[in-house]
């Protein structure tokens, strides 16, 4: 059995058979000489030898990359897109319209002044020129109490005894007793410190008051004040009477004309108040 020999640098590459001792090339498996097989032997690697480089990994398969698209204009939007239709209006007749007179200040003040009844105007009870018209009721029931008043004067206004005298009979004729003694036409009868109005002023205020409730049948705020004025003179007096005959004229009594013309005075008082709070 041949040992192995170093080879130098110039024989690398050849090898000595362990069977015959000749000399065969290292990298053939069999022996040239005598066709042993020759087990080759590991190197190691010397020093000066570069390692060996790794293996490098396979190309990656280039992946398949979508198409590309044509190249699109700038603004393809507008490349692609209609014209757009334009939208126009029919033309319409124009109206023209008038040039304003010039007003004065004060011709516009008087304007809006006249204005300002006009919602008033057109409800029922208003005149076109925004004034309220009377209260037909309160004038008519104003206008029976001044009749009453007045008619209160032919009623008997004291009695005594069963007897009786009116405000006519008084006013006439005058009175007579405790003192008084009275004849011919007669406003007041006085005597004893005796006050008496006779029918003469219960007439005339019937009258007035019956004017005042023709007034409130066309404006409620003017009858009203005259038809207040009229009836507390009225209620006046005739309280004055019914006071000095419980007070100065005893026996005598107050009759129903004098109680009837108390009644409507103060009713007619009542209802110039009611006519001047109503709007008008």
């Amino acid at each position: 059995m041949c040992q192995r020999r170093e080879i130098t640098p110039g024989e690398r590459g050849k090898m000595i058979c362990p069977n015959c001792g000749n000399e065969t090339d290292e990298r053939l498996r069999f022996c040239t000489g005598c066709g042993t097989e020759i087990a080759p032997t590991v190197r190691q690697p010397t020093a000066a030898q570069p390692p060996p480089t790794p293996p490098t990994a396979p190309p990656a398969t280039p992946q398949q990359q979508p198409p590309r698209r044509p190249p699109v204009e700038r603004y393809p939007a507008q490349a692609q897109a209609p014209p757009a239709e334009t939208y126009r209006t029919p033309s319409q007749p124009t109206t023209r319209i008038p040039a304003q007179q010039y007003v004065p200040p004060a011709q516009q003040y008087q304007q809006q002044a006249a204005g300002y009844g006009a919602p008033y105007a057109a409800q029922p009870g208003y005149g076109a020129t925004g004034a309220r018209y009377g209260s037909v009721v309160l004038g008519a029931i104003t206008m029976v109490m001044g009749a009453l008043v007045a008619a209160s004067v032919f009623l008997s206004w004291v009695s005594v005894m069963g007897f009786g005298a009116t405000g006519w009979s008084m006013m006439i004729h005058g009175a007579a007793g405790q003192g008084v003694s009275t004849s011919g036409f007669h406003v007041v009868v006085t005597g004893s410190g005796l006050i008496f109005f006779t029918g003469f002023l219960a007439m005339l205020l019937g009258v007035l008051i019956t004017v005042g409730g023709l007034v409130l049948l066309f404006n409620s705020r003017a009858g009203g004040v005259l038809t207040l004025l009229f009836g507390v003179t009225a209620t006046a007096i005739a309280a004055i009477n019914i006071t000095m005959v419980y007070t100065k004229m005893q026996p005598v009594s107050p009759g129903v004309g004098l109680w009837v013309f108390a009644g409507a005075s103060l009713v007619a008082l009542v209802l110039g108040i009611v006519g001047m709070a109503s709007p008008g």
